[in-house]
């Protein structure tokens, strides 16, 4: 009895037992469909992956072989840039420096830049819009090269001052503005098509040109061969010659109108200076032949003024004298006016005593000035040279002319003749002459009209003090002829003017040192400074 319990229990554990292992194999029968689903998920998202992966690489290969060919074609451009940058170069050079006409070197230039760009014609059109009367834009094909295996060239004379608006406006309105024109002819309009198809061309590229700001034309290319795409830098690069070529033409353009002023400016000069020759010889030998007979006027007068007189007829005879003196001054200025323009006038430099001259000079001058009531000083001072070379008689003249011009215009009061020692040297001496005067002056602004020939500052002062405009004049040229300057300075409120003037002077110091001994030797002790004062 107990034996067959034992063995219903251990079936009943068996029993149970095998529900269990039912149970786990049903578990693991479904754990092993969810495993196939989810590898089947994984091959499938597996398969994706690398449909990915493959369409990827697919396309890092496009990528490298579109970088590679992008690469390669800048590169290219860049070989094309330099090289183009490098003819342009030379073609600027060329011009330059060509010693060959301005169309011998555009010729050159142009056949340089087809060979580079590789083209079949290269061409250049002028703009000269000032050449309508009717306000049209008008151009002019000015000059071409063609390569050999062009068919068909351009007849430059087909195209001289013709119409844009007429025959391209869409051209001129986009080159005008700064734009260039490319592309394959048979994308452009018809009209323009039929223009130039005659010619071959395929496609073209049109660049304009402007120089200092101002548009002046275009230059163009044409391929008569391919179909080609024009680059940025190609079509900078053409413009750029362009620019270079037509400023050459202008550079030429100007030297020829330059030659021509400068002739034209060479032939009126010497027209001129054939004129003023003839017009210097013509005063001259009227000033002598007017001077003989008018010499003998003023003997004339002198003698008559030495007769017996009534008080009326010796007031003629002092305006007589009078008319004669400025008669003979007048011949005499423009004797010396038209030697100086002819280059006649000589000097002739000698040595002379300096304080002589000066003391001779005023005595001659001092009656003038007594005539009016004026009194005319000569202050010498101790360091001025007494012997020295120059031209005595020149020196002489310009100071007497200045003197006579200060006895003119001052009423009341004095003239003083001074003389200042500026630069000393071994040899020479630069002395300052003075001509002060208490006149009636000048105003500033008139003062450059004082040397000026034939001038006068105020036309009333003029007709009440007389004189022609050529006394101060002939001072300036003799002083400048003679190496100094001369200047004028005008005191304000009418208070008088000064003349100075320059002057470089050897200076003979032997002879003064000799002099001095000599007159020491005699008794007659060192020679003194001369300062006269003249006094009415």
């Amino acid at each position: 009895m107990s034996e067959g319990q034992d063995i219903s229990r251990e079936y009943s554990k068996l029993q149970i037992r095998y529900k269990q292992m039912q149970n786990e194999l049903q578990l693991m029968r479904k754990e092993s469909e969810d495993n196939s689903i989810r590898y089947s998920e994984l091959l499938k998202e597996l398969s994706q992956k690398n449909e990915e992966l493959e369409s990827l690489k697919n396309n890092l290969q496009n990528i490298v072989i579109a970088k590679t060919a992008e690469l390669i074609d800048t590169a290219e451009n860049l070989r094309k840039r330099d090289r183009l940058l490098a003819t342009s170069s030379e073609i600027a050079i060329s011009l330059l420096a060509s010693s060959e006409n301005s169309s011998s070197a555009v010729s050159k230039a142009l056949k340089i830049t087809g060979d580079t760009f590789k083209v079949d014609r290269v061409y250049i059109f002028e703009t000269h819009d000032d050449a309508s009367e009717t306000g049209e834009h008008l151009m002019s094909h000015r000059y071409q090269w063609s390569s050999e295996a062009v068919k068909s060239d351009m007849d430059i004379s087909k195209f001289q001052n013709v119409s844009c608006d007429k025959l391209f406006p869409r051209w001129y309105k986009e080159i005008s503005a700064g734009n260039s024109i490319n592309g394959l002819l048979k994308e452009f309009p018809l009209e323009e098509q039929k223009l130039f198809g005659e010619h071959n061309i395929i496609s073209l590229l049109i660049a304009p040109i402007f120089l200092h700001g101002r548009f002046w034309g275009f230059i163009g290319v044409d391929d008569c061969h391919n179909e080609r795409a024009w680059n940025n830098n190609e079509i900078s690069i053409l413009a750029a010659l362009g620019s270079a070529i037509a400023g050459a033409l202008i550079r030429e353009k100007t030297r020829i109108e330059l030659e021509t002023a400068k002739k034209e400016a060479e032939d009126a000069a010497m027209e001129a200076s054939a004129a003023t020759a003839a017009k210097s010889d013509f005063l001259a030998n009227m000033s002598h032949e007017i001077r003989t007979p008018l010499n003998g006027v003023i003997g004339i007068i002198e003698l008559l003024s030495k007769t017996d007189l009534s008080d009326i007829q010796k007031e003629y005879i002092t305006d007589l004298n009078y008319s004669s003196d400025m008669l003979m001054s007048l011949v005499n200025n423009v004797l010396d006016l038209s030697k100086i323009e002819a280059g006649k006038l000589e000097f002739e430099f000698k040595p002379f005593q300096l304080k002589n001259m000066l003391s001779g000079l005023c005595n001659v001058m001092k009656y003038k000035a007594k005539n009016k009531g004026l009194e005319l000083d000569l202050p010498y001072s101790e360091n001025i040279p007494d012997f020295v070379v120059g031209d005595i008689f020149r020196v002489r003249q310009v100071l007497m002319n200045l003197i006579s011009n200060s006895i003119k215009f001052t009423l009341k009061g004095k003239i003083e003749l001074s003389l200042e020692l500026i630069e000393e040297t071994s040899d020479t001496n630069l002395i300052l002459f003075n001509v002060n005067d208490t006149g009636i002056g000048i105003p500033e602004e008139k003062i450059p009209l004082l040397f000026e020939k034939f001038s006068q500052t105020d036309i009333t002062i003029t007709r009440k003090f007389g004189g022609t405009g050529l006394g101060l004049a002939i001072c300036k040229m003799l002083v400048e002829r003679m190496g100094g300057k001369i200047y004028v300075k005008s005191r304000e409120g009418g208070q008088g003017i000064t003349f100075s003037f320059t002057l470089l002077l050897k200076y003979l110091k032997k002879i003064w040192l000799s002099m001095k001994t000599a007159f020491s030797a005699h008794g007659k002790g060192p020679l003194k400074s001369f300062s006269p004062k003249i006094t009415r």
